[in-house]
């Protein structure tokens, strides 16, 4: 069984429409209304389905859209994006080809993707698993693989030619047959010659997307790692700037402490020249604080909000992270709770179900275990276990 091409429609992450890559195509140039489309784009995914109709690759791009009408002057290369895509989650024939907003080998298409979560891809492969799809009217031969459209014409030419080789009586009818019969030897080795050439061009695409796929995954993973780079420079910036601040802060309490005590013991004693000097101290004091107040995280992040900077993060269980600066600090915080907080599920549930997806053994006896691909479906007294110890822990439990 070839590969086969769909376009899912989503809509608050749930699969609304489906259709076969020609009939989507067809939507678009004919401007037939979506049934789920909002005021001004519509979130789509394309798919790539092998031979046991699990994806192979995954294509999340928006659409421009204008009274349920997808725009007609609308393009995008889906099948050059998900030959040269990075890797993906496992959706059940192994990790799949993913194109997104923070995963594109061709940068000026990053900004018409989307970036999923974790039930994104559980609704698409719940689509695929009931039968969406298949449920949808059969492709015509216009939408058939190059070499399928071969196939059906030599059918029709051998079908033609058995009838040609029968003898007639008139000649003249003989003449015709046998002009025919050189026209389609001229059609077959036509034929020959457009099979080879597709195929040649499919051995070329598939190398050049190959090379494509190195080239590009090569260059998201130098970009991401001068981005972590970046990001812990500043993160221990932010550190060292808020241990300043807070000294400065506890040698000005200290030093107003102690100008307070001193005021009422000795302000008789004290000379012009004494006043002035400690009211110099205090105002270069201020303006520590008001210089390292300048520099603390919180104006940092600031500063990021108004660069319209983001920070891409991946976690387990739950993918790529786009994570604005309103939230930055808080990840900072805590990185694993964020990442539980996304799968909807508790950061001990999280911090279990980590151990046991880096490491799928049974926890006594070390055998190993089948691994569940996301927290929410994971439960430690009976995943974390091989089949006996299981019962034993339940048992003792």
């Amino acid at each position: 069984m070839s590969i086969q091409e769909a376009v899912l429609i989503l809509h608050e992450h749930e699969v609304v429409e489906a259709y076969w890559l020609a009939d989507f195509e067809r939507l678009v140039r004919q401007q037939t209304p979506l049934q789920h489309a909002v005021e001004n784009k519509v979130q789509a995914a394309y798919l790539q389905i092998g031979s046991h109709r699990s994806a192979e690759a995954l294509v999340l791009f928006e659409a421009p859209v204008k009274h349920s009408v997808i725009d007609a002057r609308w393009y995008m290369p889906l099948r050059r994006l998900a030959d040269s895509a990075g890797r993906g989650p496992n959706m059940g024939a192994g990790r799949i080809r993913l194109a997104c907003r923070s995963q594109c080998s061709i940068s000026w298409h990053a900004d018409s993707l989307w970036e999923p979560v974790t039930s994104d891809f559980m609704a698409i492969r719940k689509a695929l698993r009931g039968n969406t799809l298949r449920d949808q009217a059969p492709l015509t031969e216009r939408d058939l693989w190059p070499q399928e459209r071969v196939s059906a014409v030599e059918r029709v030419s051998a079908g033609a030619g058995s009838l040609l080789a029968k003898k007639h009586s008139d000649p003249e009818v003989e003449d015709l047959k046998r002009t025919l019969r050189n026209e389609m030897e001229a059609y077959r080795r036509q034929l020959q010659q457009l099979q080879q050439e597709i195929e040649r061009q499919k051995s070329l695409n598939e190398k050049l997307g190959r090379q494509a796929g190195a080239s590009g995954e090569t260059e998201l993973e130098e970009l991401r790692q001068v981005h972590r780079n970046e990001m812990a420079a500043h993160a221990a910036e932010i550190e060292t700037l808020t241990r300043v601040l807070e000294q400065e802060r506890q040698e000005a309490e200290r030093l107003r402490q102690a100008l307070n005590e001193s005021r009422p013991q000795s302000q008789s004693a004290l000379s012009n020249e004494e006043a002035l000097r400690l009211k110099e101290e205090v105002a270069t004091l201020r303006q520590y604080l008001d210089s390292a107040e300048e520099q603390s995280a919180e104006r940092f992040v600031g500063r990021l909000d108004g660069l319209e900077a983001v920070l891409v993060a991946f976690h387990p269980g739950v993918g790529h992270l786009t994570i604005s600066p309103a939230h930055m600090l808080r990840y900072a915080d805590n990185p694993l709770a964020y990442a539980a907080q996304k799968c909807f599920v508790s950061e001990d549930i999280y911090r279990r179900w980590l151990d046991h997806y880096d490491d799928p053994h049974c926890q006594q006896c070390k055998a190993e275990i089948p691994r569940i691909e996301h927290p929410r479906e994971f439960d430690h007294d009976l995943n974390a276990y091989c089949k006996l110890h299981r019962q034993l822990h339940l048992a003792g439990s």
